[in-house]
């Protein structure tokens, strides 16, 4: 086999996960070819591909956690992610990486479900960074999308989607306050998640209060719940939610926005105080999170009726 050939059909990706081609580690032979991904100066995949597969390992510091053998390098990759003896714990760099964004600040990452996650070749997880915009973070998010702009060729997260919505929250006293946000949708790769996150959290992107928390999730706008959150009693609010407007999976027309929290706040309110029962309450809270977005209003009040 020429060197040509053996390039046209063993072709390398410039990262595989969390790893960078290391150029100088490709043999090219007869038989096929061999290299190695690394971080830093950590070997984290280490591949040969003949005719016969591809066999791929994983290693962590300096050891073999995982290994796949499969017809080619995308098979061999996404078999080591979604091995059947692999628990989450088990990625031990991808949880030093939730480890860190855990700490960063008013962030809450939805850990993935290896065995159902969404996976790309070669980046393995791209992930989704939800974030609202409201008045104490609009200067930031301004100059951070400026900063995205000028640097679109480097810089590591890109805008997906943005989205109209409604903050509101339910205080103790009873009443509820409606703040109008922008939801913004931003992706990055894995390789990228760790940059992408300081980023947002050093640019002020994410202020501290809870119902502004960045939410990131696994997959590229992945549709979040219309769910209802414990609050902050040191400020008062004892629950609240995140709309997003629309007629996707996750969101709700404008106009019912405000009839729907008023809704699911009084559940909230009979379920702390004991007049509705737990189980009827959460009855309704996953009912609203399932049924597609021209039904939720009818779930609803069908539901209030009732109780």
């Amino acid at each position: 086999m020429t060197t040509e050939e053996s390039e046209s059909i063993y072709k390398l990706p410039e990262y595989l996960g969390l790893g960078i081609l290391n150029h100088s580690s490709i043999v090219r032979t007869e038989k096929g070819i061999s290299a190695t991904y690394t971080l830093g100066l950590d070997v984290v995949y280490s591949l040969e591909w003949t005719q016969a597969g591809c066999k791929l390992e994983e290693f962590y510091q300096g050891g073999t956690i995982a290994s796949a053998f499969h017809e080619n390098l995308n098979m061999a990759f996404f078999y080591i992610l979604k091995h059947p003896e692999m628990k989450f714990y088990l990625y031990p760099r991808f949880l030093q990486l939730i480890n860190y964004v855990n700490g960063a600040g008013n962030i809450f990452f939805a850990y993935p479900d290896m065995k159902r996650a969404n996976l790309f070749y070669p980046a393995g997880f791209i992930f989704s960074l939800r974030q609202p915009i409201v008045e104490c973070n609009h200067d930031a998010w301004m100059r951070f999308q400026n900063d995205m702009e000028r640097n679109d060729a480097i810089f590591p997260l890109q805008i997906d989607a943005q989205h109209s919505g409604a903050i509101f929250r339910l205080m103790n006293d009873g009443t509820v306050i409606r703040e109008d946000t922008t939801i913004i949708y931003m992706g990055c790769l894995l390789r990228d998640f760790h940059e992408s996150v300081e980023l947002c959290q050093q640019s002020g992107l994410i202020p501290t209060e809870k119902e502004y928390r960045m939410i990131i999730t696994d997959a590229p706008n992945k549709s979040h719940p219309l769910c209802m959150y414990a609050g902050d009693p040191s400020r008062s609010i004892q629950a609240f939610a995140v709309f997003e407007f629309g007629m996707k999976a996750g969101q709700i027309p404008a106009e019912q926005a405000d009839e729907l929290f008023t809704i699911l706040a009084r559940v909230w309110i009979g379920k702390e105080t004991g007049r509705i029962e737990a189980e009827q309450a959460d009855e309704l809270f996953g009912l609203i999170c399932s049924v597609p977005p021209n039904l939720i209003m009818s779930v609803a009040r069908r539901f209030s009726l009732n109780t």
